[in-house]
């Protein structure tokens, strides 16, 4: 590695480290589970939480929302793993609240998008593992993963 390559390198880093420091990006951090959210629809009292983000405006949401509905149920009698689906985003009055009622028992609304800053929702929607001690376990692609071989869920 050359001198120009090492002090690139080194300003990159050094650059990372005060945007993260001073809260400008959260690179270094994972996201942070509210509090209770994984005592919440039918993942209370279960080992493991699916958290599924969307949208009610998601073209990909509206796809899988048949699914998640019928995943959302079966958990409900699972003695061990639950799904909790959050709906937020809506851009319209009770848009949020209609989808929650598509969804079902497993779903609750983030009118106030309190859940997606926490957990840091950038796209839709996503796909979260929660423990029981409320600890992220999985995201996104490894999320599906373990949905599809612990619930049966797969698109």
């Amino acid at each position: 590695m050359n001198v120009s390559s090492k002090f690139t390198a080194i300003v990159f880093i050094a650059l990372a480290l005060f945007l993260s420091r001073h809260k400008l990006i959260d690179t270094f951090t994972s996201p942070k589970v509210p509090t209770g959210l994984n005592q919440q629809g039918t993942c209370l009292g279960k080992k493991m939480c699916a958290l599924v983000y969307v949208a009610p405006w998601c073209p990909a949401c509206n796809g899988i929302a048949p699914d998640l509905r019928m995943v959302g149920n079966l958990s409900a009698n699972n003695p061990d793993f639950g799904v909790l689906i959050i709906v937020g985003g809506g851009q319209a009055p009770g848009e949020n609240e209609a989808k929650v009622l598509e969804l079902g028992a497993a779903a609750v609304t983030d009118n106030q998008n309190s859940y997606a800053r926490a957990l840091r929702i950038r796209k839709y929607p996503t796909f979260l593992v929660v423990s029981s001690s409320n600890k992220l376990v999985h995201q996104d692609q490894a999320a599906i993963k373990w949905m599809d071989e612990t619930l049966g869920f797969s698109l």
